[in-house]
């Protein structure tokens, strides 16, 4: 599930290889697999659930060790040299995958909130060159951007983790810092007049196009092996997310007044999702745009079949049943008389279903 699939991958390059060395991320990677499989008579009924079991309760335990103290400096054990701490951030996020075949938000949420605090708290211990640590962290950091992107609590979205640039540009990296700017300034109560939220939005355009430049030098060598029309399409993919970015600024900074820009970007953004060759090879990327494109259907029922069949899809080409949850929330959100996503995601969260589009 990274962004793009090439033979760089760090989940296949590095992550994978870990495992024979760490039992937690070992288990984790059993259970979201067994999970995907079809019925074996082989395979005992409860495997995966049971695997996951086993691994959370070796995280548990590794964390409560952490959180102990080295009795020579009285500072929490943060340090590692074969792995271990790496391995339990790694089973952590597949773990919060794993969650979402049976669509437990409340569990894939949990194990995001402790891979944040695994991370910030790890950051100071690791070198600029610690190319699996730095790609856990970029992982984590995408997850979390985007995940608060629907929640409102202002200290818990002010303390995500950011992308790290130590090793150059990396793909939606600036996309997602800019995002994340636009979700802190949205919840600081600011209030700006009608032109100057027009230049604000403008401004926040002309990022975003340094934002998708930036992800196109980064993304070159790794799909340098790719066809035509895969090249076609992950090109796409940025112009998606572009125009998705610019819509959710518009939603999170203009107080859902209906814009010219809003309006343009919602046009070029059902657009292009109806353009993809083959979105099945993109498809996993698309959740948060989807969602995005949800909220901007504007009443309009074509529109509304399209992102419906794109959250039906998902879920059908991810194994997620979470997808379900997020179509419903957007049908519910269609019926509403206010059309106002963000109090509707307030609604659910209380229910203790946050919407969480990744």
């Amino acid at each position: 599930m990274v962004w793009l699939d090439s033979e760089r991958n760090e989940y296949s390059r590095l992550v994978v290889p870990l495992a024979d060395k760490q039992l937690v991320l070992r288990l984790a990677i059993l259970a979201i697999s067994s999970a995907h499989m079809q019925p074996d008579p082989e395979i005992q009924a409860g495997f995966s659930e049971s695997a996951s079991q086993a691994a959370v309760s070796i995280i548990t335990e590794r964390v409560r060790r952490m959180a102990g103290s080295d009795t020579e400096d009285n500072r929490p054990c943060t340090t590692s040299d074969d792995g271990a701490l790496e391995g339990v951030l790694a089973a952590m996020l597949i773990l919060s995958n794993y969650s979402l075949v049976g669509a437990r938000m409340s569990h894939a949420q949990s194990h995001r909130d402790a891979a944040r605090i695994l991370v910030h708290t790890l950051t100071l211990n690791r070198t600029p060159n610690d190319e699996l640590f730095i790609f856990l962290k970029n992982q984590v950091a995408a997850y979390d951007i985007l995940s608060c992107t629907t929640l409102f609590d202002f200290e818990h979205v002010e303390h995500a983790v950011l992308p790290s640039f130590e090793r150059g540009d990396i793909v939606f990296g600036g996309f997602l810092n800019i995002v994340h700017q636009i979700t802190t300034q949205s919840l600081q109560e600011v209030h700006l007049d009608t032109r100057s939220r027009s230049n604000l939005i403008m401004e926040l355009e002309d990022q975003f196009e340094l934002a998708r430049g930036s992800t196109l030098l980064a993304a070159g060598p790794l799909i340098s092996s790719y066809s035509s029309s895969s090249k076609q399409d992950f090109t796409r993919l940025i112009q998606v997310y572009h125009h998705a970015g610019v819509l959710y600024a518009c939603q999170r900074l203009c107080k859902h007044e209906t814009s010219e820009a809003g309006k343009h970007h919602a046009s070029r953004l059902f657009t292009v999702l109806e353009r993809f060759e083959n979105i099945n090879t993109f498809l996993h990327d698309l959740v948060w745009p989807v969602f995005i494109a949800g909220i901007w259907v504007d009443r309009d029922r074509e529109r509304m079949r399209m992102v419906t069949n794109l959250c039906q899809r998902l879920s059908a080409n991810t194994g997620f049943k979470y997808y379900n949850d997020m179509s419903n929330f957007l049908q519910e959100l269609w019926r509403s008389l206010h059309q106002d996503w963000s109090l509707l995601a307030r609604e659910w969260h209380r229910k203790g279903v946050p919407i969480i589009p990744v």
